[in-house]
């Protein structure tokens, strides 16, 4: 019989099974006290025992805490997800821990997770130093997080019977913000400032131009190597992203998805300006000369070496505040290219495609709004050339 008996004094018995080891590598033991009048009655009872831990009738977390299981959930989940993905799962579970790691898996109640969500509402509640509480979406994250973390919980490891998180009576609720982005209008605005930007500042124009043309992610933009631009054909090849964590520094991942690797078409007059801007480049390495790092990347720092993510976010909120524009984010300049592409009535499986959605469902959700507004056009159109024509 697997198990084990102890006899503890007068009809007293420690009964002992083991199922294996937890999942930091501890061997995993099941106690029972019972009382029994014979050694013969003691080995039933713990046959009983024994079958109900095999069941699972009998759950045996280890104490394991909260803390403690997201520290074995990120390093396991690490293995699939991006390196900037874990890099925000740490830091949220940071200010997790902070209030409530302390706390045993088999102990933790939806009132807890409650708690800590208000915590995160109060008004001094931000850590970035900016006034106000944080917003619903940011409150969001934690609990996206929180209810990932302790499904698995249940129905991967089995140390709880339920999610507590799903039980949280009142959980944040962002809405789905819509993006912002430049009209056309504001966009030959920003073009026009863009004239002027010369020198060791050319660069980032070159940027801020082929992330509005090509409406790629930030970190795609950045991965541009020199070798994914075909001169010939006009096409650039997106098929990486160049990102940056605390623990690593500046890194190359791959693309968010699958569909995120593609060929975008471009036209001659963006090929003309990669080829200044070529020529640019070599002056700078000139200058340098066997200090410069040689990454064949398009967008480096002034000695070859890759871009920070941050330094032309920065440098493009400078600019927009200096030329009087409208306050958008480098990321805005991808919607600003959907939404041109969308009012010209591109069709959105080309519109997604360039974008490198995983599948016109995703472009359709996010720009939903704009599709509206593009509809209502085809149907002003419509009219005038079927209804409202001069007879």
């Amino acid at each position: 019989m697997p198990g084990s008996i102890q006899k503890r004094g007068n009809n007293k018995y420690l009964l002992t099974v083991s199922t294996g080891f937890d999942l930091f590598g501890k061997r995993i033991r099941h106690t029972k006290t019972i009382t029994a009048n014979s050694d013969a009655e003691a080995e039933k009872q713990l046959a009983l025992f024994y079958a109900e831990v095999m069941k699972g009738d009998i759950r045996n977390d280890r104490n394991i805490t909260l803390g403690k299981y997201i520290e074995y959930w990120i390093k396991t989940k690490g293995k699939k997800l991006a390196r900037k993905t874990i890099s925000e799962y740490k830091k949220l579970a940071k200010r997790i821990n902070e209030a409530l790691g302390h706390i045993r898996l088999s102990k933790l109640k939806p009132r807890h997770l409650q708690e800590f969500y208000d915590l995160l509402r109060e008004p001094d509640a931000r850590l970035d130093g900016k006034e106000g509480p944080l917003s619903e979406n940011a409150i969001s994250h934690y609990h996206r997080f929180l209810h990932a973390v302790l499904e698995t919980a249940v129905k991967v490891d089995k140390l709880i019977p339920e999610n507590p998180a799903k039980e949280v009576q009142d959980p944040p609720t962002p809405g789905r913000p819509r993006p912002k982005y430049y009209d056309e209008e504001q966009t030959a605005k920003l073009l026009e400032a863009l004239e002027g930007v010369t020198g060791r500042f050319f660069k980032y124009k070159v940027f801020i131009i082929l992330t509005l043309f090509l409406g790629a992610r930030r970190g795609e933009i950045l991965g541009l190597e020199w070798k994914d631009i075909d001169w010939d054909k006009g096409i650039i090849h997106i098929q990486r992203d160049s990102e940056y964590t605390e623990s690593d520094g500046i890194y190359v991942d791959d693309t968010k998805n699958e569909t995120s690797i593609r060929d975008v078409s471009v036209p001659q007059e963006i090929l003309d300006l990669l080829r200044e801007y070529k020529a640019w480049q070599n002056k700078q390495r000139l200058k340098k000369g066997d200090k410069w790092i040689d990454t064949d990347r398009l967008f480096t720092q002034h000695d070859g070496k890759p871009m920070h993510p941050d330094t032309v976010s920065s440098w493009f909120s400078d600019f927009v505040k200096e030329n009087n524009l409208p306050p958008i984010t480098v990321h805005g300049l991808r919607h600003t290219n959907a939404s041109i592409m969308i009012a010209n009535n591109i069709d959105i499986i080309t519109v997604a495609g360039r974008l490198g959605h995983a599948d016109k469902a995703t472009t359709a959700r996010i720009y939903a709004h704009m599709l509206k507004s593009s509809d209502r056009k085809a149907t002003e159109r419509l009219a005038d050339t079927l209804l409202r024509q001069k007879k």
